[in-house]
């Protein structure tokens, strides 16, 4: 009896459990329960998205003070009467991934439009055409695919330990590869430069994070709109 409710307070954790990051929002400390969030359904192009605003304390007078909370955000107009959803999973993956994801930690099928057509799937493997329209050959493809999956998970080992230097170099030998190859809307590429642009802004190298986040801005922008 007591492992049955042992391991029923674990799948409660696991499905509706939010990550919560550290105050610099680089690192993964835990995981919250937040009973209003878990009515919310999921949704593979969802309206909504999860926040964790850590608050300030900064502020000389404990009256600007605000608190740690987890907010839900709109991600553009929502009509009168429409569902809030969120994503449970990174809904900027592509379609397989994202069932595979769902199947195995939520237990359930998706079969929205975006996952049964492959929407936007195209645009996530985008790579780069030349004027002649010349493209990359398939094994150079799937070369810089699979040094990619290599270098996330080394990435994201670095990043664990708080080395943020090593994750620098990392994205940088990365992004070697990927761009000859890929597209602007490349997701490996798009994830490579959004953990470039936040890891140079906590080492305060602003600049140079900036030129990282825009072109990853723009690239998500052709995914989204």
């Amino acid at each position: 009896f007591v492992v049955d409710q042992i391991s029923h307070i674990f799948g409660v954790i696991n499905c509706n459990g939010f990550t919560v990051s550290d105050q610099r929002g680089l690192q993964a400390v835990g995981v919250g329960l937040f009973p209003n969030l878990c009515l919310v359904n999921h949704d593979c192009w969802p309206n909504c998205t999860v926040i964790l605003n850590n608050g300030n304390h900064e502020a000389v007078s404990s009256m600007f003070h605000t608190q740690m909370r987890i907010e839900l955000r709109a991600m553009g107009k929502i009509s009168p009467g429409e569902e809030l959803t969120v994503s449970y999973v990174d809904f900027l993956s592509l379609s397989a991934d994202r069932r595979l994801q769902l199947r195995q930690q939520y237990f359930f099928e998706c079969n929205c439009e975006h996952c049964t057509k492959g929407l936007k799937d195209e645009l996530m493997t985008a790579v780069k055409v030349e004027e002649d329209g010349a493209k990359p050959s398939d094994d150079l493809i799937k070369e810089v695919m699979q040094f990619s999956v290599k270098a996330l998970e080394k990435i994201e080992k670095a990043r664990t330990e708080g080395n943020y230097h090593e994750v620098v170099k990392l994205c940088r030998q990365c992004l070697e590869k990927q761009e000859p190859v890929f597209g602007e809307t490349h997701i490996y590429l798009l994830r490579i430069l959004s953990v470039l642009s936040e890891v140079l802004s906590y080492l305060q190298l602003f600049q140079e994070a900036a030129g990282y986040a825009r072109r990853m801005v723009d690239g998500y922008l052709k995914l989204y709109y």
